[in-house]
């Protein structure tokens, strides 16, 4: 997958009680993906990116424009906003 453009986009909704997640590899199709998720409000939150963290491996390559969030209105759940989202990139 080397020079392959690839755009991830994670969030969580409390209210909702879903995970939902938005890949696009290269040209291809979005992927959506949604979890039906229970979590309690979060005290502490651990992000990690890149590297060898417990069980999950890392990327290759290089990151960019990389947004951690837990602002209102980062829950997106539809891919034409994923696709605006996108545009803007």
């Amino acid at each position: 997958m080397d020079g392959v453009w690839t755009f991830i986009y994670y969030s969580h909704n409390l209210d909702k009680k879903q995970s939902i997640s938005f890949v696009k590899f290269g040209d291809a199709d979005i992927i959506k993906n949604v979890i039906a998720a229970e979590h309690l409000p979060p005290l502490l939150l651990k992000f990690y990116l890149g590297g060898q963290h417990l069980t999950y491996k890392g990327f290759n390559g290089q990151f960019s424009d990389v947004i951690v969030s837990a602002n209102q209105g980062v829950f997106i759940e539809n891919i034409d906003d994923v696709k605006a989202l996108l545009d803007k990139v």
